[in-house]
């Protein structure tokens, strides 16, 4: 049981990335164990938002493109996806106020509340230091190609 955050899914499908190859290896191997793999619901908008951006890509996917891939997502079988609920929402909050955390940190915060409720340990990112401080997470940050015990 893993969860990916929105830098996994944007190194998947930009494949000038220099992350590219580690996370279809990733995704490759996780496919052939059945592993289950939960992705919060905001990624995918999050992820069109950026690959259908023409200042971010130099061929940019379009926005229905950028759809389509949601929704292969949301058909994949050992993929599960997660929205907020009352109680990850009451977390959201707790933590944002006991880390003194801003705007800008309202959707990561959300994602990992989010996760945490579903009983997610493990979190898949090329930005681990954006959830170290809740403290719940076995962080793989495949940026570092490193595994973060936190």
């Amino acid at each position: 049981m893993v969860a990916i955050d929105t830098t996994f899914l944007i190194d998947f499908y930009w494949q000038e990335s220099p992350r590219h190859q580690i996370v279809v290896e990733m995704l490759r191997n996780w496919i052939s164990s059945n592993t289950k793999i939960y992705v919060y619901y905001y990624c995918f908008n999050e992820l069109a938002h950026v690959i259908s951006n023409p200042k971010r890509f130099e061929t940019p996917y379009s926005i229905k493109e950028a759809l389509q891939i949601a929704d292969t997502w949301r058909e994949m079988n050992n993929v599960h996806i997660l929205f907020p609920t009352e109680n990850s929402f009451g977390r959201t909050i707790a933590w944002m106020s006991l880390y003194g955390l801003g705007c800008n940190r309202l959707n990561d915060t959300s994602m990992a509340s989010c996760y945490a409720n579903e009983g997610i340990t493990e979190l898949i990112t090329a930005n681990g230091k954006y959830f170290e401080i809740f403290n719940v997470f076995k962080i793989v940050d495949y940026n570092k190609t490193q595994v973060q015990n936190s």
